[in-house]
C-alpha cells in the first residue's frame, strides 16, 4: 500500500535510498516514478527559463485568429497557473475520455469544456505564458494529485494506465514546445507594455506553375500579439512589414532577393485587433520559400488608441487613421527561422 500510495508523488524521488533502489516498488510504480522524473529532466533541460506554452501548428488553423483575455477569464474562474496550464493540457487531449476524470482530480473542479470554448473564443491558437518553475510545480502537483485516483479506485491498474498514457503524451508535448522554442523568436517593447512571440513551421510543399521539379515550401507562422498586463496602454494593431529571406543549403548564406510585405494599414488576417491590458490576439498565416530554409522578420505597426476603442476588421471606419496626431509606433518582430526538414517531436 505505501508504494501504491506515493507512486504519483514528488517526493518519491527523495525517498531514502533502500527505496530509490525501486526493491519495494512493482513495475508499474517503477515506470510512474521514471515517468515523473522524465518529465522534470526535459523541463529542466530542454525548455527556456520562460516561454508560451503553445499548441502545435497545423494546417487546418491557417487563417484562423482569437483574441482572448487571459488575465480576466483566470480571475473570473478563480484558477492557478496550474489549473491554467491544466486546461491547456486538456485541450491538447480533446479526444480522450479520461481527460474530464484527470482534470477534475488535479484542478478540484469539474472540467467544463464548453464554458471555455464559450469564454474564450478559441479557434485552436491559444496559448500560455510560463515559466520552468510554474510548469514543474504543475506537474508536480498533477502527479501528487493523481496517486489519490490509485488509492479510491478499485480499478487500479486501468487507472495507472490511464495515467501514465497521460505522462507519455505530456513527454511528447513537452518535445513539442522544445521543437516550436527552436523556430521562435520573443520580442518586447517594455515601454509599451507589448511582447510579440513568433513561430513557424512547414505544412508541406507545392508546385511553381506546375513546372517538373521546381517546388516551394509552404510555412505556416503564428503571431501571438500581447499586451501586458502591467502595461497602462490600451493598442491596435494596424498592419505588418515583414522581411522573408531564403537561405542557401550550401553556403548558409541569404540566397536570392528578400520577400518584401509592407502594409500598414491593412490589418492582419483581415483584422484590425484592440488590446486592453492583459488580452493577447494570436492569428496564423502563412508564406513560401524556394528553399528550405529562411529567415522572417519584421515588424507591426500599432497605435496607443482611447479604452473605448472597439476591434474591427479590413474595410470598417477606424479611428486612429483619422485623428490629426496618433499614437503610433512600430512593434519589431525579431528574426525567427523557416525550416522545412524540422519536426515538432
Amino acid at each position: 500500500m505505501l508504494a501504491r500510495r506515493i507512486c504519483f508523488s514528488p517526493l518519491a524521488s527523495l525517498l531514502p535510498s533502500p527505496f530509490r533502489s525501486f526493491s519495494s516498488f512493482s513495475t508499474s510504480d517503477i515506470t510512474s516514478i521514471r515517468l515523473y522524473r522524465i518529465l522534470l529532466r526535459m523541463v529542466n533541460t530542454k525548455l527556456n527559463d520562460s516561454f508560451p506554452l503553445q499548441q502545435p501548428l497545423t494546417p487546418a488553423q491557417y487563417g484562423n485568429a482569437s483574441l482572448v483575455s487571459l488575465e480576466g477569464n483566470k480571475k473570473h474562474h478563480g484558477e492557478s497557473k496550474s489549473d491554467e496550464i491544466y486546461k491547456l493540457f486538456c485541450t491538447w487531449q480533446d479526444e480522450n475520455p479520461f481527460i474530464d476524470t484527470w482534470y477534475s482530480i488535479v484542478a478540484d473542479v469539474p472540467y467544463d469544456k464548453q464554458r471555455d470554448d464559450d469564454d474564450d473564443d478559441d479557434d485552436g491558437t491559444y496559448s500560455l505564458w510560463a515559466s520552468k518553475l510554474e510548469l514543474k510545480m504543475a506537474i508536480r502537483k498533477a502527479f501528487d494529485k493523481s496517486r489519490y485516483l490509485l488509492i479510491d479506485n478499485p480499478k487500479t491498474k486501468s487507472f495507472t494506465l490511464s495515467l501514465q498514457r497521460l505522462a507519455m503524451d505530456a513527454i511528447h508535448n513537452i518535445s513539442q514546445q522544445y521543437c516550436m522554442q527552436k523556430r521562435s523568436s520573443v520580442s518586447i517593447d517594455t515601454e509599451r507594455g507589448v511582447r510579440v512571440v513568433a513561430t513557424s513551421k512547414c505544412i508541406g510543399t507545392t508546385s511553381v506553375g506546375g513546372l517538373e521539379n521546381t517546388i516551394k515550401y509552404r510555412f505556416s507562422y503564428r503571431m501571438r500579439v500581447e499586451n501586458l498586463v502591467q502595461s497602462s496602454n490600451t493598442v491596435q494593431l494596424l498592419g505588418r512589414t515583414w522581411i522573408i529571406q531564403d537561405i542557401s543549403p550550401t553556403t548558409g548564406k541569404p540566397m536570392g532577393d528578400a520577400q518584401h510585405v509592407h502594409a500598414p494599414n491593412n490589418g492582419v488576417v483581415g483584422h484590425l485587433p484592440v488590446l486592453q491590458p492583459g488580452q493577447v490576439f494570436e492569428y496564423m498565416s502563412g508564406c513560401d520559400l524556394f528553399t528550405k530554409h529562411g529567415t522572417m522578420k519584421g515588424s507591426f505597426h500599432m497605435a496607443i488608441v482611447d479604452g473605448s476603442t472597439r476591434s474591427a476588421i479590413v474595410g470598417d471606419p477606424i479611428d486612429v487613421f483619422g485623428e490629426q496626431n496618433p499614437i503610433v509606433f512600430e512593434m519589431p518582430v525579431h528574426e525567427f527561422a523557416l525550416e522545412a526538414d524540422d519536426t515538432d517531436g
